[in-house]
């Protein structure tokens, strides 16, 4: 009993490089700030009084929120205020996702997830402005706990397995095979340039298998520690192929990518850092 309150102590309360949580902040800050930008052409056409929505309350701030969701983006990204920044930008997405949902593709689920991790997370202390200040300041640093990052990585493998069985036993297209051929061959959906690749049969059985077994198989396996660097890689370039390839979900797919962050460890950048140094050295070396 001792040997198991020590490894759930240690699970949750032993204390990690903090710099990990930077790079989720920079990740999802840039990413919110390109969603912003990217909707500021069709701002008024989903949020103002004159545009799609149904005749409603009136909303005086939708053009001054999308010019503080960009200002607050950028401090977010660049690590000023940090904590204000997560709080301010929750509320806006909260407002302008209850002011119109049919403008989302549920990206906006996403960044409210994170920007609600983020506040429990020092997503200040490194690579930010608001950690040069305290480095100036003399200000004592201590690693943060696990905790900290679990509530997320438990959340990200509960959409996983939860969305696994839910294509399983809702969508008999997940079951025979065929779920990636209609994906990319609806027109309003797909980007890939050669559709005719998905007539044949191997290739879409195993796009869609394939695809459910990564998202599927990754609430298990992302607590092996030995495999989680691989199947957290894997299930990023995924969802950065979904981006590529289909629209309409770009955003959001994106989102979950920058959520995998979270499964790292900085020690996993330094090892793969120290493996290119060595291989650059053992290719410049003479024969």
């Amino acid at each position: 009993m001792k040997a198991l309150s020590a490894q759930v102590d240690r699970f949750f309360f032993d204390r990690f490089d903090g710099r990990i949580c930077a790079a989720f902040r920079i990740s999802t800050g840039g990413l919110m700030l390109l969603w912003t930008l990217a909707n500021g052409p069709n701002w008024c056409r989903d949020y103002c009084d004159d545009g799609m929505l149904f005749p409603t309350q009136s909303w005086s701030w939708v053009i001054p929120a999308w010019f503080a969701m960009v200002a607050l983006s950028i401090s977010y990204l660049i690590g000023w205020k940090s904590k204000w920044c997560a709080v301010a930008l929750y509320l806006l997405h909260e407002q302008v996702l209850v002011r119109n949902q049919m403008a989302s593709n549920a990206e906006q689920g996403m960044f409210r997830m994170q920007l609600f991790y983020a506040f429990f997370m020092p997503i200040g202390e490194h690579f930010s402005l608001d950690g040069r200040n305290r480095h100036r300041a003399n200000h004592w640093h201590q690693d943060p706990e696990w905790w900290q990052l679990r509530t997320i990585q438990f959340h990200c493998c509960l959409i996983y397995i939860i969305g696994s069985l839910n294509k399983w036993t809702t969508d008999v297209a997940w079951q025979n095979g065929d779920a990636i051929y209609y994906a990319m061959m609806h027109e309003e959906w797909a980007k890939w340039p050669w559709p005719k690749f998905f007539y044949q049969g191997w290739a879409t059985k195993t796009a869609t298998w394939g695809s459910f077994v990564a998202e599927a198989s990754f609430g298990l396996l992302c607590w092996v520690r030995d495999v989680r660097p691989f199947v957290t890689t894997l299930l990023i370039l995924f969802h950065i192929t979904v981006a590529l390839t289909l629209d309409h979900v770009g955003f959001f797919s994106m989102a979950m990518a920058c959520n995998l962050l979270c499964f790292y460890e900085w020690s996993d950048f330094e090892k793969l850092r120290n493996r290119l140094s060595l291989l650059g050295e053992r290719s410049a070396s003479p024969a």
